[in-house]
Parts: C-alpha cells; structure tokens; sequence
C-alpha cells in the first residue's frame, strides 16, 4: 500500500500530534508499505523523521498552506518548473491509496484549499485526524460548506476527545460519518505511581510541563487567581517547557503579586523529569482549549491529581473531587474557587493521585499506535 502521511501544522515544533503519525508511519513502512511524508522545516530535523527518511519514506518539506489563491500563486501551480514545489504535485506523482491528515485544530483545512481540491478531485481516501479545537469555533459560510464537505467525505475522521468531536458536529450542525475517537502515545511510561515528595509542613508544590504558551494554556487567567488566594495560602508555581511566552508569563506574576512563587524552566534536561514529576503535587492544567493533553494523561500516570478547566480530553479523563479540582471554564472566577478548593483540601492531593493512577490504567490504550493503524488498515480493505 501507498501511504501519504500530511501535516497540516506548520508553524509550531514538535509536539504531541506528531507522536501518533510518525510512530503510525514507522509501523507501515517497516512490515513493508511505501510512505510518503509532507511536513514543515519545523519538525524536519526531529529524530523520529529523520528515521523515516533513513527506512525509506520520500520526505517533503512544507513551506506554506495553500490560503492564498492569488493570481501568482495560480500561474506558479501552472508552470511546469515550478509547480514541482507543491505539495498537491508531489502527491499526484506519488500516486496513494491513502492520504491521512494530521490537523493540529478541527479546521485547519480551511487553508488548505488547493490540497482540498486535489483530493477531492482525485477521489482518494483520506483520513483527517483532528486535536486541539477551541470551544468557540467560528467559520464563514464559504468555509461552513468546504468543512462540511471534507468532513462527509472523508473515509474515517479521528479525534482526541469526546468534547472536540461534539464541538466539531455542532459548528457545522453534521453528525460526522465514520468518526471514531483515539488516545495518542505519551512520550514515557511510568510502571507505577511515582514516589510522593510533598510534604504538608511545606508550601504546596503546583506544577505543570509542556510548551510555555501564555494564551493558550490559560496562564494570565491562572496567575490572576493565584493572585486572589495567596494570602491565604502557600504555595509554589514550577512551570517547565518551551515556548515564547515565558517572559510574558512572568510580567503577569509580578502584576498579580506571585511573581517570587513562580518558577519556569524552560530547559529541563533528561535526567531532571522524574524529580520534576515527584516533586510536584498537583498538575496544573487551566488551558483555554486542549486536544487531549499528552501532559494531563503523564500526571495521571504518575499519580498526581490535577486542576483542570474542562476542555478537550478533560471530561473524558477526570471526574472533580475524585482526581481533580475542575473548572468550568477558563475564567478568573472559576478557575480561583477550583484553586481555593484544592488548596483547601491538600491533605487529600495523594489519595486523589492514586485514583488518577487508577482511571490512567483503566483507560488508557495499551497500544494507540496500533489502534490508529487498524483504522488506517481498514479503510482499504473494506
């Protein structure tokens, strides 16, 4: 079989969407499929493409979405030298049997008008595979009726979350055909719960990993709330990761009077995680949309409880009170009186984290990759 594997997410880095292709991809390509891979410069230089590229997967390199349908980029597509440079003639000479569509949002296809039209027009299957959505989505009625259209025809469509499926039927009023929801690998596995460090005489340790994205990940509205509650309480704020926004991030502590609580490492090398993760006691997670946080699934595994708006994956995973403090949304309001209830109840943090070990193991697919591929396998053979 020929397989194309296409990223629509190309101005981001590595991330967790990336984990469930390209581990998808390896499995095809080594019990003997040929694989094709468009991506951005971005993820280029990641070891896990760089060994696609060694087992034999033909690797093009994205540098833009096709959004802009001006008359230069029209006679570009047109001329024979040129249009070598683009992704829909590079898969027309590939010639697969199956395209599948990693889409970091719900909709990013909306850029994507001329790879749209070269599937459409060329009647092969594809599989749109669907993370991070936002909560309120908005799309015009040309877009309204392109979504509607890629989604209905799609062989399969997967999603990360029950919450992002049902955000996705409800902007385009479509009960979505042949949609199915998934789990994505985490980078590390954990046998057990991991050792408890905190210690009840000491400030409570609030932590969270992953990329530093003020917006996003809900930061400005957590650090206003942690504001509120921290005369009343003691605790420290430890964020690792990578992002742009860390400096940002730390102008709105200062602003909100927590700025010596908080600490962020943007560089935490191998050997730190796991006293990163035992250290910590409750995972922080107040983002404004989610897919399903690859870090929310860790923590569970280790056995930390979290405190979490109800986003994306959230209500597929955590239960409030049993192994985490919810809030509704990514408010100031709530998300302080989701941080005021968890403070108050820290005694229970531990039991808690056992209960998030307990729903991790009862959950959590063994093997997503294979589960994914499975889906893939059976679009052609049905």
């Amino acid at each position: 079989m020929k397989v194309a594997f296409i990223s629509c997410i190309l101005g981001y880095p590595w991330g967790g969407p990336d984990r469930l292709w390209t581990e998808a991809a390896l499995r095809m390509q080594e019990r003997g499929d040929e694989v094709f891979v468009g991506i951005s410069p971005l993820t280029a230089d990641h070891e896990k493409v760089k060994e696609l590229q060694r087992t034999g997967a033909s690797i093009f390199l994205r540098h833009e979405n096709s959004i802009f349908r001006g008359r230069r980029k029209e006679l570009q597509r047109r001329t024979p030298v040129l249009r070598e440079g683009y992704l829909e003639t590079q898969l027309a000479k590939f010639s697969p049997d199956l395209v599948i569509l990693t889409q970091g949002g719900t909709f990013d296809f909306t850029a994507e008008h001329y790879l749209m039209d070269w599937l459409l027009s060329s009647r092969t299957p594809y599989v749109l595979v669907c993370h991070q959505a936002q909560e309120a989505p908005t799309l015009n009625q040309e877009a309204q009726v392109s979504m509607t259209k890629v989604f209905s025809q799609a062989a399969r469509t997967a999603f990360v979350s029950t919450a992002n499926r049902m955000t996705a039927e409800h902007t385009m009023r479509l009960v979505i055909p042949r949609a199915s929801v998934i789990q994505n690998p985490i980078a590390w596995t954990a046998k057990g719960a991991l050792p408890w460090m905190g210690d009840l005489a000491g400030p409570a340790d609030l932590f969270a990993l992953g990329r530093i994205d003020l917006w996003q990940k809900g930061w400005d509205i957590f650090l206003a709330a942690a504001g509120r509650v921290a005369k009343e309480f003691d605790f420290v704020i430890r964020l690792a990761g990578h992002g742009a926004d860390a400096a940002l991030i730390r102008e709105y502590a200062a602003y909100y009077g927590v700025a010596l609580r908080l600490e962020i490492q943007e560089f935490l090398p191998p050997e730190d995680i796991h006293n990163f993760w035992c250290r910590g006691e409750l995972f922080l997670l107040p983002s404004r949309s989610e897919g399903c946080a690859s870090t929310m699934l860790e923590a569970m595994m280790c056995g930390r409880p979290l405190l979490a708006t109800r986003v994306g994956g959230v209500d597929d995973w955590l239960q409030d009170g049993e192994n985490a403090f919810l809030a509704g949304a990514t408010s100031v309001e709530l998300v302080e009186e989701a941080l005021r209830r968890a403070l108050t109840n820290r005694k229970h943090w531990r039991e808690m984290g056992l209960s998030a070990r307990a729903t991790f193991d009862a959950r959590r697919d063994n093997d997503p990759v294979g589960t994914f591929v499975r889906i893939l396998d059976s679009v052609v053979t049905e």
